[in-house]
């Protein structure tokens, strides 16, 4: 067998090595991915369930930590079209997200406080934006 032919061996065992290899990489990469989807479809789940409320629940509880959210809504509350309900339902979905990545049931009583606020441009419009705030008690149920 002559040198070329040992060179030429080598290689295309090489090659067969790496497809070896991609192909084990891919469905790691596959099975990962599944895993991941599966996270995702049970923390959305959990996500749904939680409650937020600006009072107390009739339900033991451990408190688990304070949480703080915050949104604005860039449409100017005199312009046509503007919804600060939008920021609203935005920092409650953040409450909920913020309470789920922690492993809680529940926020608690949360306060919501908001405020206008103009912002400038460089065309000189003046921009009215909506800011919500909330914080409140996220809770894990025993």
């Amino acid at each position: 067998m002559s040198m070329f032919d040992k060179l030429k061996d080598q290689v295309a065992n090489a090659g067969e090595k790496l497809k070896d290899e991609i192909q084990k990489a891919q469905e790691q990469a596959k099975e990962k991915r599944a895993i991941t989807e599966a996270d995702k479809a049970e923390r959305n789940e959990r996500f749904a369930n939680i409650k937020v409320s600006t009072s107390s629940i009739n339900q033991n509880f451990e408190v688990v930590d304070i949480i703080f959210a915050f949104d604005s809504h860039k449409e100017g509350f005199l312009e046509a079209g503007a919804d600060p309900t939008k920021a609203f339902v935005k920092v409650v979905n953040r409450l909920r997200s913020i309470c789920a990545d922690l492993g809680g049931d529940a926020v608690i009583n949360c306060q919501f406080d908001y405020r206008y606020a103009v912002g400038s441009s460089l065309v000189g419009n003046a921009k009215q934006v909506v800011e919500i705030y909330a914080y409140g008690t996220a809770v894990k149920f025993i």
